[in-house]
C-alpha cells in the first residue's frame, strides 16, 4: 500500500494555495481592466466630441465673415435652419434669401444638430445662435458679442473642452445663472426668431445677459459653463462667432 508522506501533503497545500492566489490576482486584473476600459472610452468619446463641438461653429464663422466681406452688415446676417428658408432675408439687390448663413445663396454653411452622444439628453440637439451676451474682455466695444450657443452637453465633455482652451481653474467648472431664454435664441428671418436690427422681421424680443460674466472665462471666446438657472443645471458651450 502506498503511503503519501507529510512533506508531500505540504507541498499539493502549498501548490493549492499558490493556484487561489493565482486566480485572484488574475480575477483583480480583469476587474481592474474592465473599469478602465470603460473610463477610457468614456474619455475618448468626450475628446471625440469635443474635436466635433468645437470645430463646426469655426465653419460658421468663416461663412459670416465671407458675408461681411461681401457687404452684408452683421446686423442683417440670419441664422434661420433649413425649413424656415421660405422666411430668409433677401437683401435689396441681393439673391434671393442671402442673408441667411445656412442657404446657398447666403453664407453657404451646413447646418447640423449636435451629436447625440455629446448631449446630457442622449438625443441630437440644435445650436443656438445670438447676441445676447458681453463676455468680459472680447471684443473692442460695449456691444454684445456674435455667439454660438450648445446647451445642455454633458459634463465630461464640458470639462474636456476647458482643458483644451485651458480655461483657469478647470477641473472647477464657471457658472453662470443665465437669464431665462437668453441662451436657446436665434437670430433671424420670420416667425418664431429674435429680429436682427437691420430686418425687424422676428416676433420674439432679445433677451440680454442680466448677470455677470464668469470670472474665469474672462477675455475667452470660448468655453464652458454651468448654467444654474435651469433645474436641474446644464452645461453649455459658447463660442464667440464675430467680435464687436
Amino acid at each position: 500500500m502506498n503511503t503519501i508522506k507529510s512533506s508531500e501533503r505540504g507541498n499539493v497545500l502549498f501548490l493549492i494555495l499558490i493556484a487561489v492566489a493565482l486566480f485572484a490576482a488574475l480575477s483583480y486584473a480583469v476587474t481592474q481592466s474592465s473599469r478602465s476600459g470603460r473610463g477610457d472610452a468614456s474619455s475618448e468619446t468626450a475628446a471625440v466630441n469635443a474635436a466635433t463641438i468645437t470645430q463646426y461653429p469655426t465653419g460658421i464663422r468663416t461663412a459670416v465673415l465671407r458675408m461681411t466681406i461681401s457687404g452684408l452688415t452683421l446686423d442683417r446676417i440670419e441664422f434661420n435652419e433649413p425649413d424656415d428658408f421660405g422666411t430668409c432675408t433677401t437683401p435689396p439687390g441681393g439673391d434671393t434669401a442671402a442673408a441667411c448663413v445656412f442657404h446657398p445663396n447666403g453664407g453657404g454653411a451646413t447646418y447640423q444638430l449636435a451629436p447625440a452622444s455629446a448631449m446630457a439628453t442622449g438625443v441630437n440637439e440644435p445650436w443656438y445662435f445670438n447676441a445676447n451676451f458681453k463676455p468680459d474682455g472680447v471684443g473692442l466695444d460695449a456691444n454684445p458679442e456674435y455667439m454660438a450657443f450648445l446647451p445642455n452637453i454633458t459634463q465630461n465633455l464640458c470639462l474636456e473642452i476647458n482643458r483644451r482652451y485651458n480655461i483657469p481653474g478647470t477641473p472647477t467648472i464657471p457658472t453662470l445663472a443665465a437669464t431665462a431664454g437668453s441662451i436657446e435664441q436665434t437670430l433671424g428671418g420670420g416667425t418664431g426668431y429674435v429680429a436682427t436690427n437691420g430686418t425687424g422681421t422676428g416676433d420674439v424680443a432679445a433677451v440680454a445677459q442680466a448677470v455677470a460674466w464668469p470670472a474665469a472665462l474672462d477675455s475667452q471666446a470660448y468655453g464652458c459653463f454651468q448654467n444654474t438657472t435651469p433645474d436641474p443645471d446644464e452645461y453649455v458651450y459658447y463660442h464667440t462667432i464675430v467680435e464687436q
